[in-house]
C-alpha cells in the first residue's frame, strides 16, 4: 500500500508541455525494519523487470496470434534526497499520471479478476505465466493493475483463437510485484517466492493464449522442493 501524491519533474518534461506525475511513498517505511530507499529502489527495479518482459510479451503474441496489442508497464523513477534541512526526508517513486479507472486484474496471491475485466485478465495472467516460462522459473510479475481500455467481458467464451475485439484493448499497468525463487533476487515483503508462484498456478488457468504461447506449466519447469515417504506405498502400487 502507498500513499500518492500530485507533483512534476521539470527535467522530464519538454519545452513548454507539462507532465502530471505521481509520486509514490510506501506507507509502512516508519518500520525500524523497512529502509525507505531500498523500498524506493525495489519498487523501481520491479517496475523495469515487468516492463522488460512486457516488451517480449508483445512481440511473442505478434508472432504466434498476428495481433499487435499494447500491453506495457509506466515507466517509473526513483527520487532521492541529496541533501535537507529535514533529516526525515524520505525518498520516493514517481510515475507519469495515467488518467482512467485503475483496475486490479491479478494479485500477488492467486487473486484473478474474472467478472468484469475477465477479457483483459485472460491476457494479464498470460502475461504473469510467460514471464514464469521465459525466466526458466527464476521469476514472476505478479500483481498486474492499471488503467485498461477496449472491450469489456468476463474472458469465459470459451474461445480458442485471438478475435477482433483484442485489437481494442489496451493495458497501461502500474504497480507490478515479482515473485522470485530466492535463488538469485529478492524483492521486498510482496515476495511471496515459490509459495506465491504456487498461489498463482492454483488459480490460474491456461487459457487459449498460454496454449498458443507454449507455456509450461510450474510442475514442468520446477522441481518438488520436497519428497515424503509414505509407509505402504509398496502395497498401493501392488494393487494397480
Amino acid at each position: 500500500m502507498r500513499h500518492c501524491y500530485g507533483f512534476r519533474d521539470p527535467g522530464l518534461e519538454s519545452g513548454h508541455k507539462r507532465m502530471r506525475m505521481v509520486a509514490k511513498k510506501q506507507k509502512w517505511v516508519t518500520e525500524p525494519d523497512v529502509d525507505p530507499l531500498t523500498s524506493v529502489d525495489i519498487y523501481a527495479k520491479q517496475t523495469a523487470v515487468a516492463h522488460y518482459y512486457a516488451r517480449g510479451f508483445q512481440k511473442e503474441v505478434e508472432r504466434q496470434t498476428g495481433k499487435l496489442i499494447n500491453l506495457d508497464f509506466v515507466p517509473c523513477y526513483a527520487y532521492r534526497p541529496i541533501a535537507a534541512e529535514d533529516e526525515d526526508l524520505e525518498g520516493f517513486c514517481g510515475e507519469q499520471f495515467v488518467s482512467g479507472e485503475f483496475v486490479k486484474l491479478t494479485s500477488n496471491a492467486g487473486f484473478v479478476n474474472r467478472e468484469e475485466y475477465g477479457g483483459h485478465a485472460v491476457f494479464g495472467s498470460a502475461f504473469s505465466h510467460y514471464t514464469f516460462h521465459y525466466s526458466s522459473g527464476a521469476l514472476l510479475v505478479a500483481d498486474i493493475q492499471g488503467v485498461c481500455s477496449g472491450h469489456r467481458d468476463d474472458g469465459r467464451k470459451g474461445r480458442k483463437a485471438p478475435n477482433r475485439e483484442d485489437e481494442n484493448r489496451s493495458w497501461v499497468l502500474s504497480d507490478p510485484q515479482v515473485l522470485t525463487d530466492g535463488v538469485s533476487y529478492q524483492f521486498g515483503r510482496g515476495d511471496l517466492g515459490l509459495k506465491g508462484m504456487s498461489m498463482f498456478f492454483k488459480s490460474h488457468k491456461c487459457s487459449w493464449l498460454c496454449k498458443m504461447l507454449g507455456l509450461k506449466d510450474i510442475t514442468n519447469i520446477k522441481r518438488p522442493t520436497a519428497q515424503l515417504y509414505f509407509p505402504g506405498r509398496h502395497l498401493l502400487s501392488q494393487q494397480k
